[in-house]
């Protein structure tokens, strides 16, 4: 995916939910821009909220009223940068091509011990426009860009969300594992949808 085609679209999100066109987002906003996004955690208003302060918090450590974004600030939130690394986390042999196998050996990283090949393959089903059975960077990355502050179990979090897999014995993805407040049992972290589709190419 192009940097400058993402940072459009982000910036888009942006001047969409600035209601009051402060140039900022605040706390209510950016509940109202993630829900749009799916990408708020299940659970309580309150949870909901608390998410959202920590993010805040977490984009602007060094604000003593972390209360608003700019739009870089917002740009940092989804940092293509991030949803990359977590691709290549899960890309071990860094063939460009992430494999069931690899996916599978990501969710037992994860906290999910029970998970085959067969339940890999489930996740790889979600985000694989192409149908070849892998998943390529840019799948990998329209399928997650708007995960805030995308990590690899953030990443795993909104993936597991795509489509329950209760074969996996109960694996958790929860609190425990996934830093994010409000999230539940792995199978229901976060309600949420993918983005568009995309041919395979490889990364430079």
């Amino acid at each position: 995916m192009d940097e400058q085609e993402h940072r459009r679209k982000v910036e888009a999100v942006f001047r969409k939910h600035d209601a009051d066109n402060s140039g900022t987002i605040d706390g209510s906003e950016l509940v109202t821009a993630l829900r749009a996004l799916n990408a708020l955690p299940d659970g309580s208003p309150e949870a909901q909220r608390k998410f959202v302060d920590d993010l805040l918090a977490r984009v602007e450590p060094d604000d003593d009223d972390a209360s608003s974004l700019t739009l870089s600030e917002f740009q940092k939130l989804f940092d293509l940068g991030r949803v990359r690394a977590a691709f290549h986390a899960v890309d071990t042999d860094g063939s460009g091509n992430a494999t069931a196998a690899e996916v599978a050996a990501m969710l037992r990283r994860l906290g999910v011990p029970g998970a085959s090949l067969a339940d890999a393959k489930k996740f790889i089903a979600r985000v694989d426009t192409s149908g070849d059975g892998t998943i390529d960077l840019v799948e990998f990355e329209r399928a997650f860009e708007f995960v805030p502050l995308a990590s690899l179990q953030a990443v795993a979090a909104r993936w597991a969300a795509l489509g329950a897999l209760p074969e996996c014995g109960g694996g958790d993805l929860g609190s425990a594992t996934v830093p994010v407040p409000g999230l539940r049992t792995w199978q229901t972290v976060m309600a949420g949808g993918i983005g568009g589709g995309a041919g395979k190419t490889r990364p430079a």
